[in-house]
């Protein structure tokens, strides 16, 4: 497969529909796909519909058009009925959520047929407006059963996906901070995406600030005068590289006073189908060495803390790092086994990745070994479990692995919770 054809696949949700994207090297930008003759209707609704007396499912527009005609059975906002968490009856068979919208993402795959063999998918990033734990658990169970790698596999927020669409844009256009006014859904929300303060690395974050009482109206001198004295307010003295407008709202001539303010030492872009174009991009960094991490992104989803372990080496005690800051909760879970080497104890650091109080910028957890079976020293393997509940609530488990037939597993363990 040339990596000139691997194509980088995002799908966007929104309540009730979905954007389909793809992007390979060879494209200036990412490409939407429409599921009807008209390239311009790239809004898929996230429905099933099950063809009466068949085991075949339709999806997005062919769904409700079959259903219409009397063919079958419709089963609409998939994404809501994740959230309800309950099975969902299909011609008289109940379904879990999660199986539904394994369905609906297998179905909705065949669209790239038209471009590319599915072979040459080399990721496929979902993003969503929130990622609840209800709906990551159903998505990881979705996902589980595309025919794409689970480490190609991403799922991430609409605020991630600005950030994964903002980096890959010109590097001036992030040099300092970067904005995005948002007037869709008849309300007006401004994120800001920046760079927080690090002991090590650099972390970018995106904060949201709704702007709940400024009213469009008629679009005339007045609102653009309004509009301009909310920039100001907004900006202030900020450094701002850039600005994305996103929404119907700021079409038209009325902008007059408040693009020439935007526009004074700021870049100013209208842009479309930003969160599916992030989605999109964020298949770029997905091949990165974790090692290498200097850059990355630190959102609600984001483990705030490097973890680690101290082990010994055979001449001196030294850090073992486990999990990243930056790591999505969902993704940092691990396994791994080490060797007892005369210790009685564990412990594990955990280091804050951005500037917090003193008290808060690291804490050790030690774990007792008193309860494994007394063995030789270097007799005895033990398997360290990590599993994130939240971004900031997770468990590690201790399990005796013995050593061989020599000295057998006893099956014992202790399981400590961190944070929450």
């Amino acid at each position: 497969m040339s990596e000139k054809k691997a194509l980088l696949i995002g799908y966007s949700f929104q309540d009730s529909d979905v954007q389909i994207g793809y992007y390979s090297s060879d494209m200036e930008e990412p490409q939407l796909l429409s599921q009807t003759s008209d390239p311009d209707l790239v809004r898929i609704p996230v429905c099933l519909c099950k063809l009466d007396d068949s085991n075949q499912w339709l999806f997005g527009t062919e769904a409700r058009s079959a259903y219409e005609q009397g063919h079958g059975e419709l089963t609409e906002d998939l994404i809501r009925l994740c959230l309800a968490g309950e099975p969902v009856l299909v011609d008289h068979v109940p379904y879990m959520p999660s199986e539904l919208l394994g369905i609906f993402l297998k179905r909705s795959l065949n669209l790239l047929h038209r471009i590319i063999n599915l072979d040459q998918i080399h990721s496929i990033t979902f993003t969503f407006p929130e990622l609840p734990g209800r709906l990551v658990a159903d998505m990881r169970q979705a996902m589980a059963q595309l025919p794409v790698p689970g480490e190609r596999l991403f799922l991430q927020d609409h605020k991630e996906s600005f950030y994964d669409f903002v980096i890959h844009q010109k590097r001036e256009l992030w040099t300092n901070d970067v904005m995005l006014l948002d007037a869709r859904e008849g309300g007006l929300y401004a994120w800001n995406l920046g760079r927080a303060k690090a002991v090590r690395g650099t972390p970018f974050t995106v904060t949201e600030t709704a702007l709940d009482e400024f009213q469009f109206g008629n679009k005339d001198g007045d609102t653009d005068a309004r509009f301009t004295k909310l920039l100001e307010q907004l900006i202030q003295k900020r450094l701002i590289s850039s600005v994305f407008l996103v929404g119907r709202e700021f079409q038209g001539n009325w902008m007059q006073e408040s693009l020439r303010y935007l526009c004074r030492g700021r870049r100013v872009f209208g842009v479309e189908n930003m969160e599916v174009k992030g989605a999109c991009y964020r298949g770029l960094r997905g091949q990165e060495k974790e090692s290498d991490r200097r850059q990355f992104y630190l959102g609600e989803q984001q483990v705030k803390y490097h973890i680690g372990l101290y082990v010994w080496n055979g001449r001196e005690q030294q850090y073992c790092r486990l999990v990243w800051a930056g790591t999505s909760w969902f993704d940092a879970g691990l396994s791994q086994v080490f060797l007892v080497d005369d210790c009685d104890s564990i412990c594990f650091q955990t280091d804050a990745a951005t500037e917090v109080p003193e008290e808060e910028r690291s804490f050790r957890k030690t774990i007792s070994l008193d309860w494994l079976p007394k063995r030789p020293n270097l007799a005895t393997k033990i398997r360290v479990d990590l599993r994130f509940e939240s971004a900031d609530k997770w468990t590690v488990t201790v399990t005796d692995m013995g050593l061989g037939e020599l000295f057998p597993a006893s099956g014992k363990s202790v399981t400590e919770q961190i944070g929450g």
